[in-house]
C-alpha cells in the first residue's frame, strides 16, 4: 500500500498526473488486488494476469480519468505482459510490462506527468510482523510433529482454523488464481470503478 500512496501523492501533485505501480505477481494478481483494496479511493484500475485487457480501452479510460479529475493511478501485476490485446489480437510485450505500459501512456496521451513506482522485491523483503512469526512457527512445529509421526510427502496448512497435513499430490497440476468472477475481484471493481477492458479468456477457477 505504501507504494500506491507514493504514486498517488506524486500524481496529484502535477497537472494530468499518472502514477503507475508495478507489483509482483507473475502468475496471479493476489498481491496487486489486495494492495488496491488496502488503498480505497486511490486506484483507478488494477491489471492482473487473470484478466486480459485491451490497451486501447485502457488508454481511453485513463484519458477520461485525467479529464475528470486531473490524475489517474494504475496498479499492474508483472504477469500482465501475456494478457495484452489490441484491435488486431494479442500484443507482444518485450521485457517488463511496467516500462512498456509507461511508454504506451507517454506516446498516446497528451501532456501527462508520469510517475513510475517499482518496489521490486522490497515487497517480500520486509520483516515479518508478530502474526506472521507466530503463524510460521506453528507451521514448522506441526511439520516436525508430522514427520516424527511417520508422515511423508505432505504440507502443513490451515483448514477452518485447524492445522492439517495436506498430501502434496493434492497440489499437483493446480494453480491459485484470483478468479475474476469471484468476490475479491468484485470488491476490486467496486473500489476502483474500472470497466471490463476485455471479456475474452478470463480466469474462472
Amino acid at each position: 500500500k505504501k507504494f500506491i500512496d507514493v504514486a498517488a501523492v506524486e500524481a496529484r501533485s502535477f497537472p494530468r498526473g499518472v502514477g503507475v505501480v508495478r507489483l509482483m505477481g507473475r502468475d496471479a494478481g493476489f498481491l496487486a488486488v489486495h494492495a488496491c483494496l488496502a488503498a480505497p479511493g486511490d486506484v483507478d484500475a488494477c491489471l492482473v494476469p487473470e484478466k486480459s485487457f485491451s490497451v486501447d480501452a485502457l488508454l481511453r479510460y485513463v484519458n477520461e480519468k485525467l479529464d475528470e479529475k486531473d490524475h489517474c493511478i494504475l496498479v499492474v501485476a508483472e504477469g500482465v505482459n501475456t494478457r495484452v490485446i489490441d484491435g488486431n489480437g494479442p500484443v507482444t510485450v518485450d521485457g517488463d510490462v511496467g516500462p512498456w505500459l509507461c511508454a504506451q501512456l507517454k506516446n498516446n496521451l497528451e501532456s501527462i506527468s508520469l510517475k513510475y513506482v517499482d518496489p521490486s522485491y522490497s515487497v517480500r523483503a520486509a520483516p515479518s510482523n508478530a502474526a506472521d512469526t507466530i503463524f510460521c512457527s506453528r507451521l514448522a512445529q506441526h511439520a516436525a510433529h508430522g514427520a516424527l509421526g511417520g508422515s511423508t510427502a505432505f504440507a502443513v496448512g490451515t483448514v477452518n482454523t485447524n492445522y492439517v497435513e495436506i498430501p502434496l499430490a493434492d497440489f499437483a497440476n493446480r494453480a491459485a488464481v484470483c478468479a475474476v468472477t469471484g468476490r475479491i475481484f468484485g470488491d476490486l471493481v467496486r473500489s476502483t470503478g474500472q470497466p471490463a477492458f476485455d471479456n475474452d479468456a478470463d480466469a474462472s477457477c
